[in-house]
């Protein structure tokens, strides 16, 4: 058998450059804290990492939109609440007004009543990182229905018409929404109608709430041969008779604001509670993909120092074997 110096050398490289990769990827697997830094570590557990991965992007995606819609619906409870607030004390102003005491200030009521009918215009109109809520699906100013006697860019808007015998006053409320459901996905198999529709809120096509405060205002700002009311116009039987009716109407519109509140409240305690569900599987499914792919930290350190230990008595045992001569092994 023919012995070299290059059969010597060809050992301690092949020793020497697998102590290198491991050392290498050890490191690799602590500067990373991954376990798996190559395709052929484990092509089992990377596969199974990326379903992992899958999973949890597709949850991270859920999860925020149900995230901004319960933000949605919180600013919705804030205008509801706000619009029924101003329905109560419209009713409060009505009821006023049949009080004997007060029949010199009927024109004084009729001007806050009439305040009142732009602080919830106002309230319906409020937008959420730039869309309507209680529009349907026309959440943005293009998409309304705009006509030629709108003005505003918002969906509900207080035009000024023709007055007439029923309608003194000209006014009316117009709605550039509609009444459609707008639907969030939940999750990959369900999905959650977001919005308040304006015709369940307010009535009849999404007005009809705003029509009654104008009715109240009407009565209160104008007589019966439709001229403005003075301070000493008092209201005879047959108009005490119908802002009675009204502020009836009123409470009714009330109740019915608040039966839709509590309904928003329902929804957002369902999203609330789908949403820790899913905080619950994103904790479980980041546990399986750490288990898979995370570097154990002690035992990958303990690989380490053992493995520069092995390239530095390597090393010393290459340097002797270059000192060496043929006639060395010769004797």
């Amino acid at each position: 058998m023919r012995v070299t110096s290059s059969t010597l050398y060809d050992a301690f490289q092949i020793n020497l450059n697998d102590i290198q990769a491991r050392r290498t990827k050890a490191d690799l697997q602590l500067s990373t804290g991954k376990q798996i830094v190559n395709l052929e570590d484990n092509p089992i557990d990377v596969v199974d990492v990326k379903k992992f991965t899958a999973k949890i992007n597709q949850s991270d995606s859920y999860q925020s939109i149900l995230e901004q819609s319960t933000k949605e619906l919180f600013a919705v409870d804030d205008q509801l609440r706000s619009i029924a607030d101003v329905v109560q004390l419209t009713r409060e102003k009505a009821t006023e007004s049949l009080q004997l005491g007060v029949q010199q200030n009927i024109p004084v009521l009729a001007s806050y009543i009439k305040g009142f009918l732009g602080d919830a215009i106002n309230q319906a109109n409020t937008d959420f990182n730039g869309h309507f809520l209680l529009s349907g699906t026309k959440t943005t100013k293009d998409s309304l229905d705009k006509t030629d006697e709108t003005k505003t860019e918002l969906p509900f808007e207080i035009v000024e018409g023709t007055p007439d015998a029923t309608n003194p006053s000209g006014l009316k409320v117009v709605f550039k929404g509609n009444n459609q459901d707008r639907i969030i996905n939940k999750d990959p198999k369900t999905s959650e109608v977001i919005n308040i529709k304006a015709n369940d809120a307010f009535g009849g096509s999404g007005t009809q709430v705003f029509q009654t405060i104008i009715d109240v205002y009407n009565i209160l700002q104008f007589n019966k041969n439709g001229v403005m009311r003075g301070q000493e116009d008092k209201l005879d039987k047959s108009e005490q008779d119908k802002i009675n009716t009204l502020q009836q109407t009123l409470g009714n519109q009330f109740d019915e604001i608040n039966r839709v509140t509590a309904k928003n409240g329902v929804k957002i305690n369902r999203i609330d509670s789908i949403n820790a569900q899913m905080n619950s599987e994103q904790i479980r499914l980041k546990d399986f993909r750490s288990n898979l792919e995370d570097t154990n930290v002690a035992k990958v350190s303990m690989d380490l120092k053992r493995e520069e230990t092995l390239l530095n008595y390597t090393l010393q045992v290459g340097s002797r074997i270059s000192q060496n001569s043929l006639f060395d092994f010769l004797r």
